[in-house]
């Protein structure tokens, strides 16, 4: 029962890991590709440039679903010509790492004449050997917002507040939340499922066993 609740909990966060494939990185504008869309969803564009090039991407799924199909007629153009047209409409927006494109949420632009109060969390994400973890996301609770851990497991997020909850998550792995200013850097160990099933629940302040 406690693995079918883990992996509930891991699909529903809809997260969509990519490695990059190995290789010298390339620009995104000196890779051309042909996307044609007819009424199909965000990541359908994402899956045909990577079929096309040694890009590949990173992004959770609930950030893409939530727009609304599109249409995009088939044409040569620049991967980053393409980028921004699938993403124009939208409130997200990409880094390239590598050759890994990470799709994440823009910043919020605060009202005008608001104070700017924004506290970044730096740290390292590794198994219970210590190797690190990457491609871990990290979404501040309750929302869309996060980032995802680099290939060494190291992670830089930016929060509201010290209050603000840390859930850190990875298939396969029993998710993690931690308080943002309980430590900077915040360095979390991620344990395997497997080891998780004795009911213990992993809080940000230790561990407390389930009621039967």
């Amino acid at each position: 029962m406690k693995l079918t609740c883990l992996l509930s909990t891991a699909f529903l966060l809809g997260i969509n890991m990519l490695i990059a494939a190995p290789g010298k990185a390339q620009r995104l504008e000196e890779v051309d590709v042909t996307v044609n869309l007819k009424r199909q969803p965000l990541k359908e564009g994402f899956k045909q440039i990577q079929q096309q090039t040694h890009f590949k991407f990173a992004y959770v799924d609930a950030q893409l679903a939530v727009y609304e199909p599109l249409t995009l007629p088939a044409e040569r153009r620049s991967v980053l010509q393409t980028l921004n047209l699938l993403l124009q409409n939208t409130s997200l927006t990409w880094s390239l790492n590598a050759n890994t494109i990470v799709i994440t949420e823009k910043p919020l632009a605060p009202p005008i004449g608001a104070i700017i109060r924004v506290v970044t969390i730096n740290g390292r994400v590794t198994d219970e050997q210590g190797n690190g973890l990457p491609n871990v996301t990290i979404t501040i609770k309750g929302t869309n917002t996060g980032a995802i851990t680099n290939p060494n497991g190291q992670y830089s997020v930016r929060v509201p507040d010290e209050k603000s909850v840390l859930v850190f998550s990875m298939i396969g792995y029993a998710s993690v939340e931690m308080v943002a200013g309980s430590a900077n850097p915040l360095n979390v160990v991620l344990k395997d499922e497997t080891r998780s099933l004795n009911n213990v629940v992993v809080v940000g302040y230790g561990t407390r066993k389930n009621g039967m």
